[in-house]
């Protein structure tokens, strides 16, 4: 008989982390008998010796002992105490890898390489990952994969995974950190050396495309900042490794909000009130040697996962089309979907949207910004086209009862009340929201094979409508649409809110919930 204790991570688990570290044992080994051995561990038994590389996969633990009989115990560490210290190249120590960290890590390897309002942190997603108790060699769907959390957890455990998101900037992070995963100690030792050596020349010739809204990008940068912008711009168009080209790009695009005329304590795209520091390609020079510290500390660890990644720039309503997928081909579904009407993705992300050529001019910028599922901009001609259509529809069956009456309610108290355009536009804008929610989870739900889960990370907000001060419950609403699909609801996880991501939203997000769905 062999006795297993699985001593629980060091940091202060939150009450559904503890939760979700059963599930994970359970999901993984579904026969284990779980106890409590002491506040810090769990313990279980097995006729068998269990799948070691199964065990490495566990997320909410610091170390893992077994035993057969009076044996001596033979001690393992789960690959995520060693991820987790591939945060910061000033604070590493490869002799020290194996002492557990102190406090949740959530910006580890390439998970540091670029700030993205929205996301969820990389913990959840591979716990959720082994919740669902998938081998190696299946196939995760993430339809609003965002910066790739959920791609990049699902590669290092092994697990394929497909992705897609509307927005160029996400798909830009998302290729570069798991691309960046790939690279080897020889292109990495040469990046360093190149960039390391390479000195700024403000009066260098640069070749960038003329087809760039200059104007605006002009008023957005102090002159040298953006000398320096195109001086790095112009190095990267000199690589012949798509991988590195990504991983540069993606450096300087993290740069570029805090050396511009943006305020970056702001998510929409405001004026500081400040000139900004100067000495962005000095930061560039850090900010890459400290990543190449990281991904040379990663291959030294001999941890080279075997999966792929399928990554698609499209919109997660043409799901099927855009990926190819076939029908019930996805074993998982983990995901975090846009919040209704609560962040501004696109805007959070225009300066590196201009600057990298995604969109060429404002009307551009405005055309895109439209097809994000969740967005809140809308002209005066399309809301009152949609809100046609919505007065027609709420009293279908084609959303659940409770999503149409709310929005019902929105509607007339705003309609009554003396509000701006904005609080008017709401009504239509939930309308659209869960009506595209719905075509993604029938999309999905033709992907995933019979008795397979869904998790979706959802956020509720509220509203000021007519007054009043109205909730928003995304998460039972999509639960609801979910089911009308032929989704069945398992359960709900509350989640607390991870304020880091979630601020500058006064009537934003104020609490989240997993839900687990099944096809049946």
């Amino acid at each position: 008989m062999f006795t297993y204790q699985l001593s629980l991570a060091k940091y202060k688990l939150r009450t559904y982390e503890l939760e979700l570290a059963y599930r994970e044992i359970k999901g993984l080994f579904p026969h284990a008998q779980i106890t409590l051995a002491d506040l810090n561990s769990l313990e279980f038994k097995s006729e068998f010796l269990l799948d070691v590389d199964k065990l490495k996969r566990l997320t909410f633990f610091s170390n893992i002992k077994y035993q057969n009989g009076h044996v001596a115990p033979i001690e393992l560490i789960p690959h995520q105490v060693r991820l987790e210290k591939l945060t910061d190249s000033t604070q590493m120590a490869l002799f020290d890898v194996e002492t557990p960290s102190t406090s949740r890590q959530i910006r580890y390897l390439t998970h540091a390489l670029h700030e993205y309002k929205g996301r969820f942190y990389p913990q959840l997603a591979k716990s959720l990952l082994n919740y669902a108790g998938v081998e190696a060699g299946a196939t995760l769907l993430d339809p609003f994969c965002g910066s790739g959390t959920s791609l990049v957890e699902s590669y290092l455990t092994g697990v394929n995974a497909v992705g897609i998101d509307i927005n160029p900037v996400a798909y830009l992070i998302a290729q570069a950190k798991i691309q960046s995963l790939t690279l080897d100690k020889v292109t990495l030792d040469n990046l360093d050396q190149r960039y390391k050596d390479l000195v700024y020349q403000p009066d260098a010739m640069t070749v960038v495309s003329e087809e760039l809204d200059w104007d605006y990008i002009k008023a957005w940068f102090p002159e040298g900042n953006l000398k320096q912008v195109l001086f790095l711009l112009n190095q990267f168009e000199q690589e012949n490794n798509e991988a590195v080209k990504l991983l540069l790009q993606v450096i300087l695009s993290n740069l570029l909000r805090n050396f511009s005329y943006q305020d970056s304590t702001q998510l929409r795209i405001k004026r500081r009130t400040t000139e900004p520091p100067t000495n962005l390609f000095a930061e560039f020079q850090r900010n890459l040697k400290n990543h190449i510290i990281i991904l040379q500390n990663f291959i030294s660890f001999n941890y080279q996962p075997k999966a792929q990644v399928r990554h698609y720039l499209g919109d997660s309503k043409n799901l099927m089309q855009v990926t190819g997928l076939m029908p019930n081909s996805i074993d998982v579904v983990i995901t975090s979907p846009p919040y209704a009407t609560a962040l501004p993705y696109i805007d959070t992300d225009r300066l590196s949207l201009f600057v990298f050529g995604y969109v060429k001019n404002r009307n551009a910028f405005r055309a895109l910004e439209k097809t994000v599922i969740g967005n809140r901009e809308i002209t005066l001609k399309d809301k009152n086209e949609l809100e046609q259509t919505m007065l027609a529809t709420l009293t279908t069956d084609l959303l659940p009862l409770e999503v149409s009456n709310l929005i019902q309610i929105i509607y007339d108290k705003n309609k009554n009340s003396d509000v701006g355009f904005r609080r008017k536009n709401l009504a239509v804008l939930l309308f659209k929201y869960f009506a595209d929610m719905k075509v993604v989870l029938e999309q999905t739900f033709i992907a995933l094979k019979h008795g397979s889960m869904v998790f979706m990370v959802v956020g509720n907000n509220q509203t000021q409508a007519g007054g009043d001060l109205v909730k928003i419950p995304t998460d039972d609403f999509i639960g609801l649409i979910a089911q009308q699909v032929g989704f069945k609801l398992e359960q709900k996880f509350e989640l607390q809110v991870q304020k880091g991501y979630m601020i500058h939203a006064k009537n934003a997000i104020n609490s989240e919930s997993i839900l687990i769905l099944r096809k049946v």
